[in-house]
């Protein structure tokens, strides 16, 4: 059996991931700015979603979905 990459690429999708033990783990890239980090308020993961919830001020939210994974 050939060892897996660590990084590959998905043409079909554009997106980059990460091998993470068995599952490719989708790379994500969440701040173009580093100064939104100042805005963050709280970040926390939902063990009922499955979820990465971050929130920020004037109520702006995002939901990272942690069981999406893409396997080989």
């Amino acid at each position: 059996m050939s060892e897996l990459k660590k990084h590959i690429y998905d043409d079909e999708n554009g997106l980059h991931y990460t091998l993470i033990r068995d599952y490719y783990i989708e790379d994500l890239k969440l701040f173009e700015d580093k100064n939104c980090m100042n805005d963050l308020l709280s970040c926390e993961f939902s063990i009922d979603t499955g979820c990465v919830e971050l929130r920020y001020a004037e109520d702006r939210r995002i939901s990272i979905n942690c069981t999406a994974v893409k396997t080989k």
